[in-house]
């Protein structure tokens, strides 16, 4: 079959590998520097770095070859090395020890120093992969030259962790770090020793035979998962063992002792080593000669990939790998499985119109291969690159379906839906000729991100789209990008940007323009960012950006439209600060901004309650004029004052406020400081506070202390009629209180009692005083005579009277009010009566 002639079969081994090539290249990377990202990510390209220069030119290229940006780095010192993050950011690494991170577009995003007291000589940034979460994390690791290591585990959130000196002063000759979720340790070589360097630790020298003689170890390489290396020596032999270097898996033996240029691991299944031309050597068999030679152009650059290796040459991108099963249980020669009878008998039908087809699904069916045969085609067809071979896959599953009554649609119409994405973005224009492992590993989207990075964005519309992605990982995000990329033109005027950003994102739901506008004020385009927050419909975005650009009447006017009070505060309390008192900030609010200002002037009154010590509120009122608000803010303060002499200053000056003010009734205000005065005399007098007790509390303490004349004083005073509920109430009360029943008694002789004589037995039992209570009782009102036995417990003269009132309820309540122990006799009585009642009602 043609769509084999890829394909590389290597001797003695069980896997077959398959050299594809996606794009042709048209570029001169002769005696340059060249490092891509994994999953098909752009490409830097640098002049070499043994020639040094000025002021290098670092190009940025697509795997398809089209140029991204080329920019020249603003410092001088001399690069050691380029890579790449596992988010596609550019990682270039000076000699003084400096780190930065920049945007495929060469915008620095970011950077940081490792180095203090030498000069960076080697490095390595690596990946480590998650393994719950299937995320990357790149670090780096810089060699200084006095050979001491420093090692950024994570570029985005640089934490030094300094590693222990490798004793001796010679030169390395290789080394690696290994690193995963689980591990993270440095290999060196010099000459026969290897060290192992933990973070903490001191350097241990690893006790391993490597089955071969040697004096030096070239070069060490580990495998994409880190969980394997390879070591190249200086006597011609590629060993490759696991990372804890206690198990050989292969040994490989080359035509030449000359060290390797570079090794890459394809799926740890295979290596494919560069001398002078490309070796693809199997991990399997004993031939320990055994490859396959691949023949090439100079200059060569290999990329190590989650399921291959990918090849850089001046002409070409050709991807090497494994042949995926799918693939290989279809296409190889003389193949058995049912899924390539299901390929051969759908060629059959649809191309050759051949009768064999029939004979080739019936075959199929018999074994009861169908099923698994239609499925292995779809799983086959995302692997082929050939967008031919591609719909003969899927129409042979198409085409087995016909047969199966019971054959499911949904993976048959995902995989559709995954090739075209696949395919759409490998064209040459986009250059992300990304596999289907790779594919699935890096998920939509992650895609999605790509695109928007490489400012694809209406192709990365229509694939959320199409992936019926949520508009939270698609529309949404990309609108967003889009727009601040747009803001990023600064040749563009501010009007036509904001109205090209509105028209295009209008009303999506989830847009924020604050976040735009932002990024307008980051790039410093403030009238851009006013314009952009006209179109923000939430006020909590719009005002801190207004603060944030200085504009305190937008900020205010949109935080007063909102009706967020606490919004208000914010900008109100930022415009405080720009004035150098608070009586020229509250005069401009109070001509500008009326709402604001009665806001500001009730933070001031609150403020005033718990700080007494401020003037602050006094000062704002007597500005502006408000004495009655003034002198209310005096009586509140003089009224938590603890001292009487504080409070008694307060009120006269609250009264001396109010001189020649026909707008307040001062009588309140006399009265107070009246009482206040008598309290004061009084606590000379009888050495007994009166503090913060009103003129009611006042008298009832005088009468409880049997300060009768004085109670009396007040009470002419204040005016309080002697024959007055309230006066009578008061007295009968605290007469009680104070335990005077003789001059209770005598007072109740006085004259008749205006509010009955019902308050003097429930005063009397409120003291628990039956027999005083029991001499005021003859006098209460029949009416209210029921209570009032209740109230002193004589419950069997309560029952009497309840039955003379034919009363079932009153009955009811004096057989609540009984013992249930002590007073069962009492008990069946009531429940007579109330039996015999209830007869004679019913009667």
């Amino acid at each position: 079959m043609s769509q084999t002639k890829d394909w590389i079969y290597v001797e003695n081994s069980s896997d077959i590998f398959r050299k594809t090539e996606f794009y042709e290249l048209k570029w001169n990377i002769d005696n340059t520097f060249v490092r891509a990202a994994s999953f098909a990510g752009p490409i830097a390209i640098t002049r070499d770095l043994n020639k040094p220069d000025v002021r290098p030119f670092i190009s940025i290229y697509s795997q398809s070859g089209y140029s991204i940006k080329t920019f020249q780095l603003e410092d001088k010192s001399q690069i050691i090395g380029i890579g790449w993050t596992s988010m596609e950011d550019l990682i270039v690494i000076l000699e003084n020890g400096e780190i930065q991170i920049r945007s495929m577009f060469g915008q620095l995003k970011n950077l940081f120093n490792v180095i203090k007291d030498s000069k960076a000589v080697d490095y390595r940034i690596f990946n480590t992969v998650n393994t719950y979460s299937g995320t990357f994390t790149t670090g780096c690791v810089i060699l200084t030259a006095k050979n001491k290591f420093v090692l950024v585990k994570d570029v985005y959130d640089p934490k030094l962790q300094q590693f222990p000196e490798i004793p001796g002063s010679v030169e390395l000759d290789s080394w690696c770090i290994i690193s995963t979720d689980k591990k993270c340790f440095i290999l060196a070589s010099r000459g026969n020793d290897i060290y192992q360097i933990v973070y903490g630790g001191t350097p241990q020298i690893l006790k391993i035979n490597l089955g071969v003689q040697f004096n030096a170890i070239k070069k060490m390489c580990p495998s994409f998962s880190h969980d394997l290396i390879a070591l190249n020596v200086d006597t011609g032999f590629l060993i490759m063992c696991n990372s804890d270097m206690n198990r050989i898996v292969f040994k490989y033996q080359a035509d030449t002792t000359d060290p390797v240029v570079d090794v890459a691991w394809i799926s740890n299944r295979a290596i494919l080593a560069q001398w002078d031309n490309l070796y693809l050597i199997p991990l399997e068999g004993d031939d320990i000669r055994n490859h396959f030679e691949i023949y090439f152009s100079p200059p060569c650059y290999l990329v190590q990939e989650l399921d291959g290796v990918r090849i850089l040459t001046s002409n070409s991108n050709e991807f090497i790998q494994v042949v995926p099963k799918p693939l290989r249980d279809i296409f190889e020669i003389a193949a058995l499985d049912s899924s390539s009878a299901l390929y051969e008998s759908s060629i059959a039908f649809y191309e050759n119109k051949n009768q064999k087809a029939e004979e080739y699904i019936r075959s199929i069916k018999e074994k009861g291969a169908l099923e698994e045969a239609i499925s292995n085609c779809i799983q086959a067809a995302p692997h082929e690159f050939d967008s031919k071979y591609q719909v003969e896959l899927l129409r042979a599953a198409l085409f087995g379906r016909y047969f199966d009554d019971y054959a499911n649609a949904s993976s048959y119409v995902k995989m559709c839906q995954t090739i075209r994405v696949l395919n759409a973005i490998r064209h040459s224009q986009i250059g992300l000729p990304l596999t289907f492992v790779q594919f699935e590993a890096l998920t939509p989207n992650v895609i999605i991100n790509r695109l928007i990075t490489r400012r694809h964005f209406a192709l990365a519309i229509e694939i959320s789209k199409y992936l019926n992605m949520t508009d939270e990982e698609g529309i949404v995000k990309i609108l967003s990008n889009w727009a601040l990329y747009k803001v990023g033109q600064t040749d563009v005027e501010d009007d036509r940007i904001a109205v090209m950003i509105k028209s295009k994102l209008g009303d999506t739901p989830g847009i924020s323009y604050a976040e735009i506008a932002r990024c307008a004020i980051g790039v410093g385009r403030p009238g851009l960012a006013i314009k952009l927050l006209e179109y923000e419909t939430k006020a909590s975005e719009q005002v801190p950006l207004y603060i944030e650009i200085d504009i305190p009447e937008l900020a205010l006017k949109k935080a007063m439209e909102s009706g967020d009070s606490d919004l208000i505060y914010m900008v109100l309390f930022w415009y405080q600060n720009k004035f150098n008192n608070l009586s020229d900030f509250m005069k401009d609010i109070s001509k500008k901004y009326p709402i604001a200002f009665n806001l500001m002037l009730q933070y001031y009154r609150e403020k005033n309650l718990t700080d007494q010590g401020s003037n602050e509120l006094g000062n704002i009122l007597n500005q502006e004029n408000l004495i009655t608000e003034q002198v209310c803010s005096i009586i509140r303060v003089a009224l938590k004052q603890d001292r009487p002499d504080q409070k008694l200053q307060m009120f006269d000056e609250a009264k001396r406020l109010f001189a020649n003010k026909e707008v307040f009734n001062t009588g309140l205000l006399n009265d107070e400081i009246k009482l206040l005065k008598f309290q004061i005399n009084l606590e000379k007098v009888y050495r007994k506070s009166f503090d913060g007790k009103s003129l009611y509390e006042t008298i009832g303490e005088l009468i409880k202390l049997n300060l009768l004349d004085e109670a009396e004083k007040i009470r002419k005073e204040f005016k309080i009629a002697d024959s007055s509920d309230g006066w009578w109430h008061l007295k009968v009360k605290n007469l009680c209180r104070g335990n005077l029943w003789d001059e209770l008694e005598k007072f109740s002789k006085s004259k008749k009692s205006p509010i009955g004589y019902e308050p003097f037995v429930t005063y009397c039992m409120e003291m628990n005083n039956v027999q005083e209570a029991k001499k005021y009782f003859p006098k209460v009102s029949p009416d209210n005579r029921f209570k009032c036995l209740i109230k002193m417990k004589c419950l069997t003269d309560a029952l009497d009277i309840a039955y003379q009132n034919k009363d079932i309820q009153q009955i009811n309540l004096v057989i609540g009010k009984c013992d249930s122990m002590l007073q069962k006799v009492l008990i069946d009585k009531a429940k007579m009566l109330r039996t015999e009642l209830i007869q004679k009602l019913n009667s």
